[in-house]
């Protein structure tokens, strides 16, 4: 159940280093909003990892509902997994 059902989604970008290959991508939770004790929040996903460039990216969703909508956002870091081409 959530906690107010105003659900927050956040977005960050991640990266390899130039010459390396993205396997994976997951999140860490730096934050948790006011209350940091909730369990209302949740891996939204990665749509995509994107090779496109000179370095593989990927956007990482998250999802949070810590009872203030967008006044109180979940933060939280992006983290690759990356093997040496």
């Amino acid at each position: 159940m959530a906690h107010d059902g105003i659900w927050t989604v956040g977005t960050d970008t991640v990266s390899c280093d130039p010459n390396e290959v993205m396997l994976s991508v997951t999140m860490n939770w730096t934050d948790a909003g006011i209350d940091v004790n909730h369990g209302e929040k949740a891996f939204v996903g990665v749509p995509e990892i994107d090779r496109s460039g000179d370095t593989d990216t990927a956007t990482v969703q998250a999802a949070f509902d810590g009872g203030g909508g967008s006044a109180d956002p979940a933060t939280f870091s992006p983290v690759a997994t990356c093997l040496a081409a």
